[in-house]
């Protein structure tokens, strides 16, 4: 029907509404606090904050209704479109044994599900949105406030503290900043107690609806394919438990009772992407054997080492939603600074921390071995929240005004290299990593240099972050040259699309670890320097001090910008320079 990966992008389109409306209500809170907090005359404030809290609620509504009805459509179009999509893959296995395919536009009873089965989605996502509230710690407890109280608290505390003077305002912005990204918009309608995000809720709400309706298809197509036989999908990361059935071909009695069907923990529970499709014996082929199972939940288990701890793969996926988690709050932190005026140094602070997660982030990836899902960080919508502007004097102007803003389009040029003492394969990769390194450039700060360190496998990876035309690395990835051994590759960007400069060249001929250094440029291009198996340092660095001689009198840095041109170009040491 469906495999992992689809399930788990089914809901974002959705999930992203719901982010939307987080963001618009805490921003108007913030809003509001701006705008009380500039009535000096008590009795006009109270005036004031009477008629914006009323307004406030009015608009709550409207945002919460506006944001329903995106759903509505959403969900309609989830349970027609894409399930429609889905269960019209099966009609092969049908056509393997000769039985009639009823399409989906005929199946009367399938229709029916769906269209009870979305009802019932809204009306959970309706009864969410009822009960959207914050919640707070008070005395080491959790306190859950629906949205008005939350409001008056807020701005009473607020208005309290500006007014008397004992807090100044960017420290009450801040203050309430944390306390509602750190909370988040919050549903307590379980039964349990338990809260989660509103965006998380509504992603619940809409896979258990898929699951519902998936497994029921399922078991219609195996009524007609008159066989008691399932087989259970196979996906990487998968939590311990689910391991021990994924994969394998079960009767649907052993599908309740081996893999949990029905239950919240289970097969098609909460936060579970395996599915399960009809199988028939003599006639289906299972997608992987018993023993391949067991070799890829082997390689699953495989412990790797980040920051002095191991991880398996379904806890370094654990590991990545957290930081996830952490820079969708972070990158709140950013906006609702923004939109609540505080000072320069309080917004330069945040971002810097995003930065700091966002590179951690990737380095961990890197070293997992997991893909990055950035779509999950910023699907908030808020934009590059963490790419800083800063106010340049006039004079700055004029030193910095060829800085290139590196753009969507930019990322797309970079072109594939061709280098002989690469693989094809490799090749591709490097390829990709040009890319990563401006896509991690572009997010953190375009107008300083990123780098990354690989080794010679590329199986491991390191971040740098620099200055403007200098390429400077930590102390950590010093450490990491030392433990990746010989034959690295590193690249890194040029916010001002130049060439090598000399200090580079001093950096990569001075170190016999590194056998290429290449440049993706802000505006996509390519430069690349690879040592040759006939490379000699001996015969390059005499060619460069005889150039030297010719070239440099005042040592300015058109002189050594031309040294630089003129060696790349007529060297004949085995160093191979690319331009792309």
């Amino acid at each position: 029907m469906f495999n992992p990966s689809e399930l788990e992008g089914i809901p974002l389109p959705l999930e992203l509404h719901f982010s939307e409306l987080e963001s618009r209500i805490m921003s108007d809170i913030i809003r509001r606090i701006k705008i009380n907090s500039e009535i000096t005359r008590s009795a006009d404030w109270q005036i004031q904050r009477l008629s914006e809290l009323g307004k406030s609620n009015d608009e709550i509504k409207s945002y919460i209704q506006d944001t329903l009805k995106l759903s509505d459509e959403e969900i309609d179009n989830l349970y027609t479109g894409v399930i429609e999509t889905g269960y019209a893959r099966d009609k092969a296995l049908y056509e393997a044994v000769g039985k009639p395919f009823i399409p989906f536009a005929e199946n009367a009873g399938l229709q029916q599900l769906i269209t009870a089965t979305a009802l019932q989605t809204k009306t959970e996502l309706k009864n969410i949105t009822q009960s959207l509230g914050f919640a707070k710690k008070v005395d080491g407890k959790i306190v859950f406030e629906p949205i008005a109280e939350f409001y008056q608290k807020t701005l009473d505390s607020a208005m309290l503290d500006i007014t008397s003077g004992a807090f100044d305002y960017n420290s009450v912005i801040k203050r309430t900043v944390f306390e509602m990204t750190n909370s988040g918009l919050r549903t307590v309608d379980y039964a349990t107690g338990w809260s989660n995000r509103v965006p998380v809720a509504s992603r619940r709400a809409v896979m258990t609806g898929v699951n519902q309706v998936t497994s029921k298809i399922n078991d219609d197509n195996a009524i007609q394919l008159e066989t008691e036989y399932f087989e259970v999908t196979w996906h990487g990361t998968a939590r311990p438990s689910h391991q021990e059935w994924q994969g394998k071909v079960f009767t649907k009695q052993q599908l309740v009772e081996i893999c949990g069907l029905g239950s919240v923990t289970g097969l098609c529970g909460a936060n579970c992407y395996h599915s399960y499709f009809p199988f028939i014996p003599g006639v289906s082929e299972r997608t992987y054997t018993d023993e391949e199972l067991a070799e890829l939940n082997a390689n699953e288990n495989i412990k790797r080492e980040y920051a002095g701890k191991e991880y398996n793969a379904y806890e370094a996926t654990q590991h990545q939603r957290k930081m996830e988690t952490l820079m969708r709050k972070q990158r709140q932190d950013i906006k609702l600074l923004q939109e609540g005026g505080a000072n320069e140094d309080e917004i330069t602070f945040a971002r810097c921390r995003y930065r700091s997660t966002m590179a951690q982030y990737s380095e961990f990836s890197s070293k997992m071995e997991l893909p990055q899902q950035r779509e999950r960080i910023t699907i908030d919508g808020l934009g590059d929240v963490g790419v800083g502007r800063y106010k340049k004097s006039k004079i700055a102007e004029k030193t910095t005004n060829k800085f290139t803003h590196i753009t969507e389009k930019a990322i797309e040029k970079v072109p594939e290299i061709k280098v002989n003492e690469y693989t094809d394969i490799e090749c591709k990769y490097i390829h990709q990593q040009h890319k990563e390194l401006l896509k991690t450039a572009m997010e953190a700060n375009d107008s300083k240099e990123v780098a990354f360190i690989f080794d010679k496998d590329f199986k491991q990876k390191s971040i740098s972050f620099g200055e403007d035309d200098v390429l400077e690395f930590k102390s950590k990835t010093a450490t990491d040259m030392l433990a990746y051994g010989k034959d690295l590759f590193i690249m890194h960007n040029h916010p001002r699309n130049g060439s090598f400069s000399m200090h580079d060249l001093n950096f990569f001929f001075s170190n016999d670890r590194i056998k290429s250094l290449s440049i993706v440029k802000n505006n996509g291009a390519i430069e690349i320097l690879t040592k040759s198996q006939e490379f000699n340092l001996k015969i390059l660095s005499t060619e460069k001090e005889r150039i030297k001689k010719k070239v440099i009198d005042k040592r300015t840095d058109a002189e050594y910008n031309k040294l630089v041109k003129i060696l790349l170009s007529k060297t004949k040491s085995g160093l191979v320079w690319e331009v792309h």
